[in-house]
């Protein structure tokens, strides 16, 4: 597959990077070659090879408990029942 310059465009639009001009020749090739080789990933017969999940973590029902624990304790900086953080957002 070819990358041609308005597929470049808007690569760097989404991705909110701007290229150099004397390098986005370059980024072109090294995509079209990428992209090449994920269609070469395509051909590829994977019916006969066995995907099952050997190593996984079993789940497990989700339980409502109560740990009657006051978090508001394991901080120093609460005050009237509230966490106190710094202002974030001016």
């Amino acid at each position: 597959m070819v990358v041609d310059d308005k597929t470049l465009s808007k690569l760097e639009n989404l991705s909110m990077i701007k290229l150099e001009d004397d390098k986005k020749e370059a980024f072109k090739k090294e995509l079209s070659e990428v992209l090449s080789f994920m269609d070469n990933l395509k051909e590829i017969d994977v019916k006969e090879i066995d995907c099952e999940l050997k190593h996984f973590t079993p789940l497990r029902e989700d339980e409502v408990i109560n740990a009657n624990i006051d978090v508001s304790k394991l901080s120093p900086f609460v005050e009237n029942g509230f966490f106190i953080v710094p202002k974030i957002i001016e």
